[in-house]
C-alpha cells in the first residue's frame, strides 16, 4: 500500500492530465490535475467529461490525439501498461495551449512580414519604373541636344542637364540596390566569365574621369590569376566601379591603381572547395585618406568621409556605396577591408573566392585591352567611317516620350523606326512588314512585353519572324526581370534610361550574332553545302587593320571554347532539349561570325531556328552537317595557328 501511495503521490505531482483506464474506457485512476480540471466525485466517477476530440478520428500517429477542454488544448499520448495486474491504457495529456497560441501568433506575424516584404518589392519595382521612364526621356533629349549646333552657353546648359541626370540615376540605383539587399531580393548570378575582361572594361569606363582630373589610372593583373572563373561578373564590376569611382573622386592629384592577385597558398585558410581560390582586388589611391576615427564606420549605411566633424556635403553622394559593396561581396562569399593614412591615401582590398574554370593564366593589361577592343570591333560590325547596314527597327513602346527618344536615337545611328503602341499592333505589323529587329518594352497596355516575345517565338507573328532578334527594354532594374526577358526568348536586355552609345552597341552586337540578313528565317530544309570559303582569313584580317596578333587571339579563343560547346550540343540534340539547343547554337553562331566562318555561322543559325520552331525531327541531320563544317573550321584554325608565318 505504501508503494501504491508513493506512486500515486508522484503521479499527482505531474502538472498535466494523467489517467489509467481499462481497454473498455472505464477510468481506473486520474491524477490530481485531471481530477481538478474535469471534476471527479469521491468514488472516482468523472463529473464533467467536457473533453472534445479535435480532428478526424481524433487519433494521430504514434498514439497521439488532440483534445479541447474549454479554451485549453491538450495533446494526449496513449501507451499500453499494467494496473492492478490487469491490462490497461495509460493516457498522458500535455497542456499545449500557450505553445499553440504562440505558434499561431508567430505564423500570423510571419504572414504579415512576408506580405509587407512583397509589398515593398512591388513598390520598389513600381518606383524604379516610374522614375526611370521620365529620366530616360530627359537623358535622351540631353544627348540629342548635345549633338546639335549649340553655342557655348547652350552646351553648358545641356551638359548640366546630362550630368545632373546621371547623378540622379546613380542615387536611384544606390537606393534601389540598398532596398533590394535589405529586403533579401538582391539576386546573384553564377556563370563563367573572363576576369581580365571585367577588369579591363571597368578601367576603360573610368579612364576619362581620371584623365579629366589629371590622374594616372593603372591596372595590373598578376600572372597566376586564372583567366576563366565562375561568379557574378556584373556584381564584381559594380563593386570595382564604386571603389575606383570613389578613389578618383577623393584624389586631387597623383594616381589610382587596381591590382589583381591571388592570395599566396601559405596564407590561405583551409578550403573545402579546392576549385575556388581567394582572389584579391586592391584599389589604392593617393587621395585625401580617411580619418582614423571614421575607419570603423566607413562601411555603415549613409556614412560619408569627411575631413571635418559633424554633418557635411563636402563630396556629395548618398553614403550607401561602400555599404552596398560590402553587402554584395557577402552575397558572393567575399569581404572587403580598408587601410588608410589621412593626407596620404587609402587602400581597399576585396577578397573573393572564385571558382577556377580553366588553368589559363592571367593576361597582361595592354594585350588584353588590344584584344578586347578588336573583339568589340568585330562583334559590333563595321568600323567608324565604313558603311553600316540600315536597319528597319520595330519599336514596341506605349510611352510617347520614350518612343520619341528612341526614334531620334535610331535616326542618329542611321536606322529607321516603326512604332507599335501595344502588343497586338506589334504582332500585326510583323506579319505585314519586313523588319530586322524588335525593341520591346515590357509595360504595354494590352499584354506584357514578354508575352509578346513568346508569341513571336511561337510563330504567331509569322514563321519568318520566329527568330527575329528581340531586345527587351524596361525601366525595371531587377535581375529577375532580365532573366524573365531572356527566358521568354529575348536576345538581349537593356535597362532604361538607355544612352545612345549603349543602344548602338547593343543593336550591332545583336546583329553580328544574328547574321547579316537577319530578317530571313531558314526554310524547312537542312542546308547543304554553302557557298564561300571555310574561313575568310584575309577579309577578317583586313577588318582588324592587318593586326595578326589580334586575329591569332580570336582563333585561339575559338579553338578553346567551341569543341566543348559542340560536345554539349550533341548531348542536347540527343535529348531533344530544344530551348537549350537554340541558346547554345546562338552562342556558337556568334563565335563563328567573329572569326569569319560564314558557312559555319549559317549552319548554326539554321539549327537555332529549327530548335526555336521545335522541329525535333530535323535537329539530328542539321547538327550532323553543322558539326562536319565546324570540324573543318577547327582544322583550318589549327593550321593557321601552327604556321610560323601567321599574320
Amino acid at each position: 500500500m505504501q508503494d501504491r501511495s508513493a506512486v500515486t503521490d508522484i503521479l499527482d505531482s505531474f502538472h498535466g492530465m494523467l489517467c489509467i483506464k481499462e481497454p473498455s474506457g472505464e477510468i481506473l485512476f486520474a491524477n490530481r490535475y485531471m481530477r481538478e480540471v474535469l471534476g471527479f466525485d469521491p468514488t472516482g466517477r468523472c463529473l464533467d467529461m467536457g473533453l472534445e476530440c479535435i480532428g478526424e478520428g481524433c487519433q494521430r500517429s504514434g498514439g497521439e490525439s488532440l483534445w479541447k477542454y474549454g479554451d485549453r488544448l491538450f495533446l494526449f499520448v496513449e501507451s499500453q501498461t499494467r494496473w492492478n495486474a490487469s491490462d490497461a491504457v495509460a493516457m498522458i495529456g500535455y497542456d499545449i495551449t500557450d505553445s499553440n497560441r504562440m505558434e499561431v501568433e508567430l505564423q500570423a506575424a510571419r504572414d504579415v512580414a512576408e506580405s509587407s516584404s512583397a509589398a515593398k518589392t512591388r513598390f520598389l519595382a513600381t518606383m524604379s519604373h516610374e522614375i526611370r521612364t521620365p529620366l530616360n526621356a530627359i537623358m535622351g533629349m540631353a544627348d540629342i541636344m548635345l549633338k546639335t549646333d549649340l553655342d557655348e552657353r547652350q552646351i553648358h546648359y545641356a551638359r548640366t542637364i546630362k550630368s545632373s541626370s546621371c547623378l540622379l540615376l546613380k542615387i536611384i540605383k544606390d537606393i534601389l540596390d540598398f532596398s533590394k539587399i535589405e529586403a533579401g531580393k538582391m539576386g546573384v548570378e553564377d556563370r563563367e566569365f573572363d576576369l581580365a575582361d571585367v577588369v579591363t572594361q571597368t578601367v576603360d569606363t573610368l579612364r576619362s574621369q581620371a584623365e579629366k582630373k589629371g590622374l594616372a589610372l593603372f591596372a595590373n593583373i598578376a600572372p597566376d590569376v586564372p583567366s576563366r572563373v565562375r561568379s557574378d561578373p556584373g556584381k564584381i564590376q559594380q563593386v570595382l566601379v564604386n571603389l575606383l569611382g570613389n578613389a578618383i573622386k577623393f584624389t586631387e592629384n597623383g594616381f589610382v591603381t587596381l591590382t589583381v592577385l591571388c592570395r599566396p597558398e601559405s596564407d590561405r585558410p583551409f578550403q573545402e572547395n579546392l576549385k575556388k581560390i581567394p582572389v584579391l582586388l586592391q584599389v589604392q589611391d593617393s587621395g585625401v585618406g580617411i580619418p582614423a576615427d571614421q575607419l570603423d564606420s566607413i562601411f555603415s549605411s549613409f556614412t560619408q568621409v569627411s575631413a571635418h566633424s559633424g554633418p557635411t556635403r563636402e563630396f556629395g553622394g548618398t553614403g550607401l556605396g561602400l555599404s552596398i559593396c560590402r553587402k554584395i561581396l557577402h552575397l558572393l562569399g567575399g569581404d572587403i577591408t580598408v587601410s588608410s593614412i589621412e593626407g596620404v591615401g587609402s587602400t581597399f582590398v576585396v577578397e573573393l573566392p572564385l571558382e577556377m574554370v580553366s588553368s589559363g593564366q592571367g593576361k597582361r593589361m595592354r594585350k588584353e585591352r588590344e584584344c578586347t577592343e578588336a573583339e568589340s570591333e568585330v562583334r559590333l560590325g563595321p568600323c567608324a567611317g565604313s558603311e553600316r547596314e540600315r536597319l528597319a527597327v520595330l519599336v514596341v513602346e506605349d510611352n510617347p516620350m520614350n518612343a520619341e527618344v528612341t526614334r531620334l536615337f535610331l535616326e542618329q545611328i542611321g536606322h529607321s523606326m516603326h512604332l507599335a503602341e501595344n502588343g497586338a499592333q506589334a504582332l500585326n505589323l510583323l506579319r505585314e512588314g519586313d523588319f530586322h529587329l524588335v525593341l520591346m518594352d515590357l509595360e504595354l497596355p494590352d499584354m506584357n512585353g514578354n508575352e509578346v516575345t513568346a508569341k513571336i517565338r511561337n510563330g504567331l507573328a509569322g514563321e519568318r519572324n520566329a527568330s527575329i532578334p528581340i531586345v527587351s527594354m524596361t525601366a525595371h532594374a531587377f535581375v529577375e526581370i532580365r532573366s524573365e526577358c531572356l527566358e521568354a526568348g529575348a536576345d538581349a536586355y537593356l535597362s532604361k534610361p538607355v544612352e545612345l552609345e549603349t543602344l548602338q552597341a547593343c543593336l550591332e552586337r545583336t546583329m553580328a550574332g544574328a547574321g547579316s540578313d537577319i530578317s530571313k528565317v531558314a526554310q524547312n530544309h537542312v542546308p547543304g553545302d554553302s557557298v564561300g570559303p571555310v574561313l575568310d582569313r584575309d577579309k577578317k584580317l583586313a577588318a582588324l587593320g592587318g593586326d595578326g596578333e589580334v586575329l591569332r587571339k580570336l582563333y585561339s579563343l575559338f579553338l578553346r571554347d567551341v569543341p566543348g560547346q559542340l560536345e554539349t550540343l550533341q548531348d542536347l540534340v540527343d535529348g531533344g532539349e530544344v530551348r537549350q539547343i537554340a541558346d547554345l547554337a546562338h552562342t556558337i553562331k556568334g563565335s563563328a561570325a567573329i572569326i569569319g566562318a560564314g558557312r559555319a555561322k549559317d549552319l548554326a543559325s539554321s539549327l537555332e531556328q529549327f530548335a526555336r520552331k521545335r522541329e525535333v525531327d530535323t535537329l539530328q541531320e542539321c547538327f550532323f552537317r553543322m558539326r562536319q563544317e565546324y570540324c573543318l573550321v577547327l582544322d583550318t584554325v589549327r593550321g593557321f595557328l601552327e604556321n610560323p608565318d601567321f599574320g
